[in-house]
């Protein structure tokens, strides 16, 4: 949800306001409100000993903040605190926080960058990677890149450091290729391949229904084809203009035309931890559920490829910290990112499901972790095997495909599905529809501004 900007100057003015009340510091030094200024900065670098909250703003529980980084920074930095937040983190819900005189010092970048400048909350970390000499090549290929390209002044200044990734692999129950007497998937495999495969595992055995194939990250196979919704200037929908469209939602469609793959009763398909389906696309943040589902023995390969693009994985925006520009404790923030940016915290991230986004084999072996020790034999290097597509080039006006945040394509993903099994509508006449609403969304977001 895009914020009317003709409200943007009187929230600035009220949030700068607010920030003495909502202020953690003990220094007492007074306030300077021109983000990046020397005065501030000079503040900041007095802050090794002084006793700091930092407000940590994401729509995570205390629990899973506590288990990625909380607990362990606490410890090493004991005179920074963490008061975390749950809250999301677009222009509605920082409306709502702002309101309550609460102005985060890190948050977790789920709105764009756009939003973020226009409710006065980007600021550029660049100045501070330098001072404190964060490596950024540490970082997997393409990750620092994708924030960069997103900064709406178009100057490519780094608003965020990339904290946790996004990656996709295809999960597959052995026990039921076992029962159907069919191999198991392999990394590379195509999409075609895929569905070939789904329709050897799909039907009954000994009384069950069995499904081939369940996708709750299909989206993620339009990020292979590195296509851009929108004219990046003009913010004309090109959903008609692009074949790769076309291509997306027939892939869809291939899905739903497996015989016996869509149960009658959707609730009757319980995925990989129910074991009455063969293969799923799902995060490798879902590892430890699978690792904890009794009785299920399952492996799991690359995410499958188009056949014209052999081997080209998605390429994800991973998720991404920022740092307020109305923080009084930037440089006890920009800690805590490199904290959860080190490899000791990467590893301990990993181990409850936690994609790192550092590139690095070591950390990514400890996503296969149960009950204290790493399990051996889940081809975790196989869900990596893949090269990631080249980035579509970036348009303010979208659609960004994330897993988390809008993502408007899922959402017609998801409305394509509905239509498609419930009257049989044509691709060609999905794309119309799916044109039409995009255009009227960019033009009311026009009307907003």
């Amino acid at each position: 949800m895009k914020l009317v900007k003709k409200g943007i100057s009187f929230l600035s003015i009220m949030l700068l306001l607010l920030l003495a009340a909502c202020s953690h510091s003990t220094g007492g030094q007074e306030e300077n409100r021109e983000k990046g200024s020397e005065e501030n900065t000079n503040a900041e670098a007095n802050e090794a000993d002084e006793e700091v909250t930092l407000t940590f703003v994401a729509p995570w529980s205390d629990e899973q903040v506590e288990e990625r980084f909380k607990n362990e920074f606490e410890a090493k930095y004991p005179n920074i605190k963490i008061e975390s937040i749950s809250s999301w983190t677009d222009a509605e819900a920082f409306e709502e926080l702002f309101s309550k005189k609460v102005v985060p010092d890190v948050y977790l970048v789920l709105g764009d960058f756009e939003e973020m400048n226009e409710l006065d909350m980007a600021y550029p970390l660049d100045d501070l990677v330098e001072k404190n000499n964060m490596d950024l090549k540490k970082f997997r290929e393409g990750a620092i890149e994708a924030i960069r390209s997103r900064d709406p002044e178009g100057e490519g200044r780094l608003l965020g450091i990339p904290v946790e990734d996004v990656v996709v692999g295809l999960f597959y129950n052995k026990e039921i290729f076992d029962k159907f007497g069919v191999n198991y998937p392999t990394d590379g495999m195509t999409w075609d391949e895929v569905i070939e495969l789904a329709t050897k595992v799909t039907g009954e055995r000994d009384g069950t229904r069995y499904y081939g194939l369940e996708t709750h990250s299909l989206s993620q196979a339009i990020l292979q084809l590195s296509v851009t919704g929108t004219d990046p200037e003009t913010g004309e929908v090109l959903f008609d203009q692009k074949p790769e469209y076309a291509q997306y939602f027939n892939l869809i469609k291939k899905i739903y035309d497996i015989p016996g793959n869509i149960p009658d009763n959707p609730e009757d398909k319980d995925g990989l931890e129910g074991r009455n389906v063969a293969m799923n696309l799902r995060t490798v943040s879902n590892i430890p559920v699978f690792l904890g589902t009794e009785g299920l023995d399952f492996d799991v390969v690359s995410f499958p490829s188009w056949p014209d693009k052999p081997n080209v994985a998605p390429n994800n925006l991973p998720l991404t910290l920022a740092i307020s520009p109305h923080s009084e404790h930037k440089e006890a923030a920009f800690k805590l990112l490199e904290f959860i940016t080190s490899k000791e915290q990467q590893i301990n991230m990993a181990k409850v499901g936690v994609a790192p986004v550092l590139d690095d084999a070591e950390i990514r072996s400890y996503l296969a972790y149960k009950d204290g020790e790493k399990v051996e034999g889940l081809n975790i290097e196989g869900i990596y095997s893949g090269t990631p597509a080249e980035p579509a080039e970036y348009s303010p006006f979208g659609p960004d495909v994330l897993l988390y945040g809008g993502n408007f394509i899922g959402e017609m993903t998801t409305e394509f599905v509905k239509e498609y099994t419930e009257s049989g509508i044509d691709v060609n006449t999905f794309i119309r529809e799916m044109q039409e609403k995009y255009e009227a969304k960019i033009e009311e977001d026009k009307n907003r501004k």
